[in-house]
């Protein structure tokens, strides 16, 4: 995974009076705004780049390059908060300037009501948060229509983006009542940003009931006040990659399991 932008994080990239409009719209169940649930519920944050690599395809002996564009998200909330929760996201990239975008249409219930929000990075890596409250985002696939499937209007910074795209007919339906109870639609998209081509992905879902699982609040690695120049694979802080790196926390965790090597691992500073 190589990243080739800023970070966009909900919490502080997401314009103020959008939100506010979005609050506005929903019923609340008590006479304050619930910002905490809707912050709880919407903590994460996004990052894009490539990854690169080779692959195992079953049937052909030979491993396959890859070299392909996406987001990694990283979501760091509370699951109960998310229940009822409707969600449509249009995310692609631009292969010949290296954009990318991602636009989010978000309705909790008795939180947040039709909230769009989202980013398009610049030529250079930099996140152009979307600053309108006029923002449109349709999915008019199961509407009569002469052409377009999904259609988006909005202003990142100064700019502004139209973005005009058709499904390909590509599709995968997902049906959960493991964990979490709720539907989720991923179909392969094809549009224009301001009159130029890319690909990307259209994810349409409703979360009924969220997953039962929770998040410890343990440390994942034993952590020191003081990082020590060298440590020995046997010793837990070893298997803290802020410590010792990649390869020595894998070493490290090695000897967790394995008990058998005790040789030294040292931290490049």
């Amino acid at each position: 995974w190589i990243a080739s932008s800023d970070i966009y994080d909900f919490a502080s990239d997401v314009n103020s009076r959008a939100l506010a409009l979005g609050l506005a719209g929903s019923k609340w169940s008590h006479y304050l705004p619930p910002l905490e649930k809707l912050y709880s519920a919407m903590n994460f944050y996004v990052q894009t780049g490539i990854i690169t690599g080779t692959i195992d395809v079953e049937g052909n002996d030979e491993e396959q390059n890859v070299y392909l564009f996406g987001e990694k998200v990283r979501f760091l909330g509370d699951a109960s908060s998310v229940k009822g929760t409707d969600f449509l996201h249009v995310l692609g990239h631009i292969s010949k300037n290296g954009r990318f975008v991602h636009v989010i249409k978000v309705s909790i219930a008795n939180i947040v009501e039709k909230l769009i929000f989202g980013f398009a990075c610049s030529l250079i890596g930099d996140m152009k948060s979307i600053t309108d409250i006029k923002s449109v985002l349709k999915n008019l696939s199961d509407k009569d229509k002469d052409e377009n499937d999904i259609e988006a209007i909005f202003h990142a910074d100064d700019e502004k983006f139209v973005l005009k795209g058709t499904l390909t007919g590509k599709q995968r339906i997902f049906q959960s009542n493991k964990g979490w109870d709720g539907s989720l639609t991923i179909d392969c998209l094809n549009f224009e940003l301001n009159s130029l081509k890319g690909r990307g992905l259209v994810i349409n879902g409703k979360i009924t009931k969220p997953s039962k699982r929770v998040m410890s609040n343990a440390p994942l690695y034993h952590t020191t006040s003081v990082i020590p120049l060298v440590v020995h694979f046997s010793e837990k802080v070893c298997q803290n990659p802020d410590v010792t790196g990649g390869k020595g926390s894998s070493l490290g965790k090695l000897s967790e399991l394995s008990k058998e090597f005790q040789n030294v691992c040292t931290v490049v500073i």
